[in-house]
């Protein structure tokens, strides 16, 4: 090639850079004069409202925020980022210091700070965000209306998979979480100075001031969860949001329960039966028995009954000693069927006790030829001592399975089996306890208690199929079609 054809091509490359380069500073500079309209705009705005004040004593002007406590609302403006409807959104709203414009619908030109305090000021309490890790799985707190210049925010959103808006149901406000400030002084609320600042996402964001009311895990729904293209808005177009609560009286949708897991005063012989079951359940915050030692039907309908009322039941569980471990597999079978969106919400259990899941784990890994990781194996027998396992993998290039190699370590006590694991060098955190259906949850207790700091993640096989029950069904409300939620992880 020429010098004088690479000299024009260089010309073009270069001349091609420089007119990607202006339409950027382009697009860049009408940005910014947008947004300094639209912070005029607001100024002006929270200017009336100072005044209005004076003479309005239901009326509070926060910075930027407008509380109206005799309209029981929370109003500011924010400025629509106008994203193409084919992009994923995981925020409906986010504060001016996010870097995630990309992903959301609009930028609120209030502090998410500010907004938070309006809220409180309507006697809305802080609640509580989603954390699997700690067996968390639910945003817990009061519900919120938000709109979008009058628009339900949820409409905003069309779900991929089924073509339908996301469902009508509120926000719960979670209150975003507090964090120390870099100098360890003070705390300072999480959505107004880290990433990435959101005031309302899509998914179970741990620093979102708003969450969605059911389980969405961001990598369940990433993709999913796209732009209505029935409700679009301008790049840059301002946007009233209100938000209010959903109860404006007072009324509470949170109720924290607590449920004990026990069984009848006299049983029939042979294998328990949900008929054995007794549930008692009181109310945390009241201090109220609302049953006590009552048979399955009850429980059902005590939880359908609050239900329908609008109020949401997070319940702790916990196990009474005699239980058995048949009667306990039966049981939480029962409670994962109805902890859902539409149901109860199960909490993190007692401290040293176990989440409910561990009784009902995947069946697929009972078998070592299964897993994708290998646990520690803990066989017990009725008297609840009995042999540990421990299994290592040896991997032979070409293989697509690796060859197992088992050591049994016969454990008599809980200080035994502490012993034995704290002695061993494996980076593997759970344990599988094979245990036969009429032992005692006492007595499963008393030996893996002590290894939960260390190995928290239990799952307990039974090595017999615990009979076979019919329970009643439990009706729930359904005013609303499934959100998009993927099944909670299972604890390890």
């Amino acid at each position: 090639m020429s010098a004088g054809r690479k000299s024009t091509m260089s010309i073009r490359l270069i001349q091609s850079v420089s007119v990607l380069l202006a339409l950027f500073l382009a697009t860049a500079h009408a940005s910014e004069d947008i947004r300094a309209t639209n912070q005029a705009f607001v100024a002006a705005w929270h200017a009336d409202n100072l005044k209005e004040t004076a003479t309005n004593s239901s009326l509070h002007s926060l910075p930027r925020v407008r509380v109206d406590l005799a309209a029981h609302t929370v109003s500011f403006y924010a400025e629509a980022t106008g994203n193409s409807p084919r992009e994923p959104v995981e925020f409906f709203l986010i504060g001016e210091q996010s870097g995630n414009a990309y992903e959301a619908i609009a930028v609120a030109l209030a502090d998410p700070a500010q907004i938070n305090s309006g809220l409180q000021m309507l006697g809305m309490p802080p609640g509580r965000s989603a954390d699997p890790v700690a067996t968390r799985f639910w945003p817990k707190g009061e519900r919120v209306i938000m709109t979008f210049n009058g628009i339900r925010a949820e409409t905003l959103i069309r779900d991929s998979r089924t073509g339908k808006p996301l469902a009508a149901s509120g926000f719960v406000y979670t209150g975003s979480s507090m964090v120390p400030t870099e100098d360890g002084t003070a705390t300072v609320l999480a959505a107004q100075t880290r990433p990435p600042y959101s005031i309302a996402s899509n998914y179970n964001e741990p620093d979102s001031l708003l969450d969605v009311p059911w389980q969405a895990p961001q990598t369940a729904v990433y993709s999913h969860q796209i732009l209505n293209t029935d409700f679009l808005f301008k790049p840059g177009e301002r946007i009233l949001v209100v938000i209010s609560p959903e109860y404006p009286d007072g009324k509470r949708r949170v109720q924290d329960l607590h449920l004990t897991i026990g069984t009848a005063d006299a049983m029939a012989d042979g294998p328990l039966t949900m008929a054995d079951a007794r549930f008692s359940v009181t109310n945390q915050t009241s201090g109220t028995g609302l049953l006590e030692r009552a048979a399955i039907d009850r429980l059902l309908a005590t939880f359908t009954g609050l239900i329908d009322d609008g109020r949401d039941p997070f319940v702790e569980v916990s196990i009474q000693p005699e239980t058995t471990l048949g009667l306990i597999r039966q049981t939480t079978a029962i409670l994962k069927t109805i902890d859902s969106e539409k149901g109860i919400r199960i909490e993190p259990p007692p401290p040293g006790d176990l989440y409910y899941h561990a009784f009902i784990p995947n069946e697929a890994f009972r078998h070592r030829r299964d897993r994708y990781i290998q646990p520690w194996e803990l066989h017990l027998d009725a008297t609840g001592t009995g042999v540990l396992t421990r299994i290592d993998e040896q991997w032979t290039q070409g293989e697509l399975k690796p060859t197992l190699t088992t050591e049994d370590i016969p454990v008599g006590s809980a200080e035994n089996l502490l012993k034995v694991l704290s002695s061993q060098n494996i980076d593997v955190r759970g344990i599988y306890v094979f245990a036969p259906p009429d032992l005692t949850y006492e007595r499963l207790m008393r030996m893996i208690r002590p290894v939960l700091p260390t190995h928290p993640h239990i799952h307990v096989y039974l090595e017999e199929k615990p009979a076979a029950t019919t329970t009643p069904p439990l009706v729930l409300p359904s005013p609303n079609p499934d959100p998009p939620a993927a099944d909670p992880p299972s604890p390890s």
